[in-house]
């Protein structure tokens, strides 16, 4: 998976953002939450990992965070901002013949209520992390906000039939509306 730099043209967000070739990334920044002007979506960063880089991952430990599960590719994409809600989605165009297509995402809900004395993440309570899948241009059942569980390695899926050849657009989106220590969603994409 390669990484291309996208910068935002605002100097507080430039040359963190790293995007997987062929993808675009969207985001809410500086947008209400849910109607509540007290409570924005912030940029988050964004940045491609190597398992040996991630200090989860240092040592085989089984006590490890399950975050080093992922790391059945070479990399994955780490999206996070630290006490502050995120929103944000990739999404990718892609010509597809006529036919039944899986589109699946494997991810990481690094949502981090607090810590322990000895480092140990606290996990946030359910709901805190939602994911939801989007195709366009295809026949799928259409699905809302989804929780997701938190602090485990997670698999969600959506079926779609592309009726005639054209372009179809798969979207990812991720979403935390809480103010938390962390808010990550570390994840891979598959089709």
């Amino acid at each position: 998976m390669g990484f291309i730099v996208r910068t935002t043209g605002d100097s507080s967000h430039a040359d963190e953002l790293l995007v997987p070739i062929g993808w675009q990334f969207m985001v809410d920044d500086n947008t209400a939450v849910d109607g509540n002007d007290q409570l924005l979506y912030f940029f988050p960063e964004m940045q491609p990992q190597e398992r040996k880089n991630l200090n989860e991952c240092i040592d085989d430990k089984p006590e490890n965070d399950a975050i080093c599960d992922l790391f059945h590719r070479d990399h994955i994409i780490k999206v996070f901002k630290g006490g502050a809600p995120i929103r944000f989605a990739l999404l990718k165009t892609m010509p597809l013949s006529p036919g039944q297509y899986r589109f699946t995402i494997d991810f990481f809900a690094d949502v981090v209520w607090g810590y322990e004395g000895d480092g140990t993440k606290q996990w946030a309570p359910e709901g805190y992390g939602e994911l939801h899948l989007c195709v366009e241009n295809a026949f799928y059942q259409h699905l809302d906000w989804q929780p997701v569980p938190i602090g485990q390695v997670s698999s969600r899926q959506v079926e779609f039939i592309v009726p005639e050849s054209q372009n179809v657009t798969l979207f990812a989106m991720f979403r935390n509306n809480y103010v938390t220590k962390n808010n990550g969603c570390s994840w891979i994409i598959s089709f």
